[in-house]
């Protein structure tokens, strides 16, 4: 493999990922998958079902193609001030995002870290080497006046080369920071430089250099601990055995550290491209000619370290050391700890009609799990609701203004246009499904909430009941989701039910009841435009399937009512002509729509005939 990769010179960032993938994540890989099977092992390390390292963006990240395409389109016709994410071409930093995934029957993970990568050409070990040290970022590089052109070129050397680096790292700790990670680093192939920050004090950025090949070369006797291999199955353990990454989601800690924080608006590129040659580069004669320079630029190779594994936690004497990002101020960590001790025991989703008779203004249901909580101490027998949907509205605002950890947990579920969460609303224990999305996003879930309007007939029986929106932006927030996915639009609604594939115990075929459900919101005017499996739920308390993804609904003009009752004898002849236009004018309309309802029944047949084919039935 040496051979092969060594014919393929890392050119550019794809090229480095390739080299990352095939030389180091791979084997890192295939180490975890067998470390799982030895049972005190995978515990002792919270390993799970393993780890995946992830290059493609989420389908709502910031840099998917879809979510750019549509920023692009609405920046375009927008006249506001672009906010700090509008630069899109400036959106797509090489990254590999690194998750445990946790179950070997559900699609669900979390993050553990995040690597971001620069080819060795645009960041030098050198560079590295010189750029970092413990420092105050924002005193010592952010606000650092013009490099005078007088300076020696040791001392211009070094200036570079903290900008760059500095403005490399903390693009990887701005992404940790929104991810609410403890681990991150940031490769060049060459030289890795492992991150960590302590939530305590989320304004210090712990760091620890790296340079695989020289600490092989110098220590004969522990290759397997010094390579990069060795070190990054090092680092990845870590990060799954962090008190920190189990502690949740941390969604305001993330906030308060992202609100305190100081920023740099400018980016690893642009300082790059401000540079002349002879800044980037180590080999001129004048450097080449320094003593001091000669021993500075040596490659880090941790002379008189024991590296003999410890069972013991790290000494004092070994910890990393530390990039001071801002002034050192009051942790943020503190003021959630409690809420997060304190978050809500998760219970069973309300029922449909517990759910439709809050929105009605309607009695309880007295089937419903969280009746208790609804009710406090009366009988459930007879009693309304304690809230109408209004108050119950304003209500969960107000939870969601003081803490979007506190009752909201994401599923690890969600489609193209938004994730899903179970919300709780804490005073009162109604349980229910929120659907989150992203800006680029927002108008197609308002659209599915006019769709719902139109189907409130039958909410409840065949969709789920629409209880309303909230947009995070009124409340100056961001729900952090994911690497770069940033919810802050949120719909909710009852939970709809469980996947077709785990009810195949009906007695009746769950065909027809996808059936009657379609043609119940065919009845209201509603094409669905969408119709698959995944956007069909079986519901037990129906006992039936509900029709869920409205996104790409088409709406039909409602169904006029006969005009026979309305309309005096005496002017029936003469309505009679208009009437005949309405008719006319019209035809092509209600064969188009006849149409969509066909394509919806046929899509739906399509679906279960291939989910049988592949159950063998």
């Amino acid at each position: 493999m040496g051979n092969r990769m060594s014919l393929r010179p890392v050119a550019n960032e794809k090229t480095l990922e390739y080299f990352l993938d095939i030389s180091v994540m791979d084997p890192v890989r295939a180490i975890v998958r067998q470390l799982k099977l030895v049972e005190e092992v995978g515990r002792a390390f919270q390993i799970g079902d393993g780890v995946i390292f992830k290059n493609s963006p989420h389908a709502l990240s910031d840099g998917a193609d879809e979510v750019v395409e549509r920023e692009t389109q609405d920046l375009a016709t927008s006249v506001q001030t672009p906010d700090h994410r509008t630069d899109l071409n400036k959106l797509r930093p090489d990254q590999i995002c690194v998750y445990r995934s946790d179950n070997t029957l559900t699609p669900r993970h979390s993050m553990v870290y995040v690597c971001e990568y620069k080819p060795p050409h645009k960041l030098t070990a050198a560079q590295l080497r010189f750029g970092l040290r413990s420092m105050d970022i924002y005193k010592e590089v952010m606000s650092r006046p013009t490099i005078p052109t007088s300076m020696d070129p040791l001392t211009r050397f070094r200036h570079h080369a903290e900008k760059l680096t500095a403005s490399a790292i903390t693009q990887t700790y701005h992404y940790m920071i929104e991810s609410g990670l403890e681990y991150g680093l940031l490769t060049t192939g060459q030289a890795i430089v492992f991150l960590k920050i302590d939530w305590d004090k989320p304004e210090t950025l712990y760091y620890h250099l790296a340079e695989p090949d020289s600490e092989v070369s110098a220590h004969p006797d522990d290759i397997d601990i010094c390579s990069a291999v060795g070190q990054y199955l090092a680092f990845t353990l870590m990060a799954l055995n962090s008190p920190e990454e189990r502690r949740g989601n941390r969604q305001e800690e993330r906030r308060g550290a992202t609100e305190k924080l100081k920023t740099w608006t400018e980016d690893f590129e642009s300082i790059l491209a401000s540079m002349s040659e002879d800044d980037r580069s180590a080999s001129s004669a004048s450097l080449k000619s320094s003593s001091a320079f000669s021993r500075a630029s040596q490659p880090t190779t941790y002379e008189g370290i024991d590296r003999t594994p410890k069972r013991a936690g790290r000494e004092p004497s070994d910890a990393p050391k530390t990039l001071g990002t801002t002034n050192t101020e009051q942790s943020t960590g503190q003021g959630t700890r409690r809420s997060q001790r304190l978050a809500q025991k998760r219970g069973q989703y309300c029922t449909q009609k517990c759910l439709l008779g809050m929105a009605r203004g309607d009695l309880v249901d007295p089937k419903c799990p969280n009746v208790a909580l609804h009710c406090k101490s009366r009988d459930p027998a007879r009693v309304r609701h304690p809230v109408n949907h209004d108050e119950w509205l304003r209500l969960l605002r107000k939870q969601l203004e003081q803490s979007l950890d506190d009752g909201v947990r994401p599923l690890d579920e969600g489609g193209a246009r938004g994730a899903l969460f179970q919300v709780t609303l804490l005073a009162y224990g109604y349980t229910f499904i929120s659907k989150g999305t992203v800006r680029a996003f927002i108008k197609d879930l308002e659209h599915e909430a006019a769709v719902y309007e139109r189907l409130k007939p039958i909410q409840g029986v065949h969709v789920p009941v629409f209880l309303g929106a909230i947009d995070l932006r009124s409340m100056n927030k961001i729900y952090y989701y994911d690497h770069r996915v940033y919810v802050v639009h949120m719909t909710f609604l009852s939970w709809g039910g469980c996947r077709i594939d785990t009810a195949d115990d009906m007695n009746r075929p769950l065909e027809d009841e996808a059936t009657r459900s379609l043609r119940a919101m065919h009845q209201e005017g509603v094409v669905h435009k969408d119709v698959r499996l995944p956007n069909m739920l079986f519901n037990s308390e129906i006992k039936g399937v509900m029709v869920i993804d409205f996104e790409r609904a088409l709406l039909l003009e409602p169904p006029q009512r006969p005009l026979a009752q309305l309309v005096p004898r005496k002017r029936a002849r003469e309505s009679e002509g208009m009437d005949v236009k309405k008719v006319t004018g019209g035809s092509s309309k209600r064969q188009r729509a006849h149409g969509g309802f066909s394509e919806d029944i046929h899509l739906a047949k399509i679906a279960f005939w291939e989910w049988n084919a592949r159950r063998g039935k």
